[in-house]
């Protein structure tokens, strides 16, 4: 595989991250604003391809294949790599959490002690939408220590039995994508997944899993069919190509965790002033769908601001624990 090809692979993943978090945002602002929309998901003809469409299944891709690329990780020291996502992860979640505090826009009132305590703890009490952060970590850490250390796939189906039967859903579903990661180490795995008629097969099986009525078990059946598509997209060099060309998409989906964190935020503020004026009216799809399109408009190069901050952020912590790693050698 030569470096272009690698790049491609990237984007397209880029690329995918960020339909699934606009799938995640489309769904939130319907629900702000005007649940009524979800019909389209529930009535024919439109319900035939949106039904199953759901921001579960966004967040399912999401973790799928953090895991996927956790377990892929190049990092030598599993105490740097833990630190070091423990870190993003609570300088994101305290960061969203003054905003949320400073805005008015959560219930809670403003203590210092009660918002260094929950953004410790990874906590939601704040920022709801941050209920899936520890979820994130504790799977991307297990995979990581499944590819550090060279777990097979029965090792990662025992993870996967045990954390069904002791109710964490959520980690397991995007253990899923450490799983990817170890059967495409398999050159018959990846000679199977190459073959037309079995993407053809997988494509429309993902299809319909999706429409299975809402369930515990939807949270797996979302992640298995965003194992499959990840497991079909890696061994189709086409769907690479096509995907790894939506420069526009690729680029956004860099900033993945901004766009996830501040979607919320902007909608609540930009929506809720756009709709309370006479000029719009949510009701009217038109209206509706202009409010979305201004909301962003605002999102868009904030969160590339805020991406830009988290990764200045990334390199201190980076050097930090480089340094830390070197006196610990020596």
């Amino acid at each position: 595989m030569n470096a272009n090809d690698t790049i491609k692979r990237k984007d397209y993943l880029d690329a995918v991250k960020f339909l699934a978090i606009f799938v995640i945002a489309l769904t939130h602002f319907i629900d702000m604003f005007d649940p009524r929309y979800f019909s389209l998901w529930e009535e024919m003809p439109t319900s035939f391809l949106l039904n199953g469409v759901s921001g579960k299944l966004g967040v399912a891709v999401l973790g799928v294949l953090m895991c996927y690329f956790a377990t892929n990780s190049k990092e030598e020291n599993p105490i740097r790599y833990f630190f070091r996502r423990y870190a993003y992860f609570f300088v994101a979640g305290l960061l969203i959490n003054i905003a949320y505090l400073l805005t008015g826009l959560s219930e809670v009132p403003f203590n210092l002690q009660y918002l260094l305590a929950v953004s410790f703890s990874l906590g939601d009490q704040i920022f709801p939408t941050f209920w899936c952060m520890r979820a994130f970590l504790a799977a991307s850490c297990i995979s990581y220590i499944n590819g550090r250390f060279g777990a097979g796939v029965k090792t990662v189906l025992l993870e996967l039995v045990i954390l069904y039967f002791v109710a964490y859903d959520w980690t397991a579903v995007c253990l899923l994508g450490s799983l990817v990661a170890l059967l495409l180490k398999n050159e018959k795995v990846k000679a199977l997944f190459g073959k037309v008629y079995v993407k053809m097969i997988i494509c429309i099986l993902i299809f319909l899993m999706v429409k299975r009525p809402e369930s515990r078990m939807t949270y797996y059946v979302d992640g298995i069919a965003s194992m499959l598509f990840l497991t079909v997209g890696e061994c189709s060099a086409t769907l690479r190509k096509i995907l790894g060309k939506c420069g526009p998409l690729s680029y956004l989906g860099k900033c993945t965790m901004p766009l996830f964190l501040l979607h919320p935020l902007v909608f609540s503020l930009v929506g809720t002033a756009l709709f309370s004026t006479k000029y719009f009216y949510p009701g009217l799809w038109i209206s509706f769908l202009l409010v979305f399109v201004i909301c962003w408009g605002i999102l868009i190069p904030s969160a590339i601001l805020l991406q830009k901050a988290l990764d200045l952020y990334n390199k201190q912590i980076a050097r930090l624990t480089a340094g830390y790693t070197e006196e610990r050698k020596e």
